[in-house]
Formats: structure tokens, sequence, C-alpha cells
């Protein structure tokens, strides 16, 4: 099986800080699909309201 060379193999030395490496902090948000996902949950959300007070109340 292939290692992963970005893989953290130094557990001990990280124990005292375990933060988020510095890469992982300053990694570039390449990927919007999470963003659109929030936005289309929020108009569903927003559009089931509407038409659940338009037919029972």
């Amino acid at each position: 099986m292939e290692e992963n060379k970005n893989a953290e193999n130094n557990y001990e030395n990280n124990q005292e800080d375990p933060k988020p490496s510095k890469e992982a902090l300053e990694e570039r948000d390449d990927k919007p699909a999470s963003k659109l996902l929030n936005w289309i949950i929020i108009i569903t959300v927003v559009v089931l309201t509407i038409i659940v007070f338009l037919f029972y109340y």
C-alpha cells in the first residue's frame, strides 16, 4: 500500500500544541460547492415556508 507523504506521523510532538498545520489554514478554497449548497438550502427553506403559510394559514 502506498504511504501518504502528507500524513502526520509525529503525534507525540504535537500533543502540547494540537493546532492545524499552517498549510491547512492557508489552503486555497477552490471548491465553492459548499457555499452554493448553503444558498440552495436557504432558498428552499424560504420557499417551503412561504408555501406552507399560503396554503395552511
